[in-house]
């Protein structure tokens, strides 16, 4: 009788792949900056990882301004039209989080929609975790945490954005928190029963 080969440890599995899709949402992060600078008009002139590393657009530069605890940095040119209160500040600022929390929701979507098994559903399930990129970077500073609580920026970089584009906090606060907890009963329910 042939033996079957030992069962794969799942969770072992799922804490390697959420582990990589982190990674991977650094720069996803730091990408949301720059190219949403460029989409406006801007540059986007680097995207640098910790200790600061340039990733691009000359791998392995050194980043020239001062590292203050990030784990990644985007750099950028404003528009030449752009003011110095301009809106486009803070929807760059915005939009590193946004950037990933835009595809947090798009892999949850997926879940619900194809209900795939196997690396796939893995691999989406952690995508699905990385909504918490923006509840982190949104209410960490404000308890004088950084964005990781112990690595990452100081700023809260999705709420100044937000204030910036005129929309008050109080509101700006309580999306994050409805999306944020539409977003984590989401992800628990697929990681807990498959999203039965």
């Amino acid at each position: 009788m042939p033996q079957t080969p030992p069962k794969r440890h799942t969770s072992l599995r799922f804490a390697l792949i959420l582990a990589l899709t982190a990674l991977i949402g650094l720069l996803v992060h730091e990408t949301g900056h720059g190219l949403t600078a460029a989409a406006l008009g801007g540059r986007f002139t680097g995207l640098y990882v910790w200790p600061g590393v340039e990733v691009w657009p000359h791998p392995g530069a050194s980043f020239n301004g001062k590292w203050d605890g990030q784990i990644g940095v985007a750099t950028y040119l404003p528009g030449a039209d752009w003011e110095a209160d301009d809106w486009r500040y803070g929807l760059v600022s915005l939009m590193g989080s946004g950037t990933n929390f835009l595809l947090a929701a798009l892999a949850l979507g997926c879940l619900w929609a194809f209900r795939p098994r196997g690396r796939v559903r893995l691999w989406l399930l952690a995508e699905t975790w990385m909504f918490l990129d923006l509840t982190t970077y949104t209410f960490f500073p404000a308890f004088g945490l950084r964005h990781f609580i112990f690595v990452g920026g100081t700023s809260a970089e999705p709420l100044e954005g937000a204030l910036r584009l005129g929309i008050p906090a109080g509101v700006f606060v309580t999306l994050v928190v409805a999306g944020s907890a539409a977003m984590g009963w989401g992800a628990v329910q697929w990681t807990v029963d498959g999203g039965r």
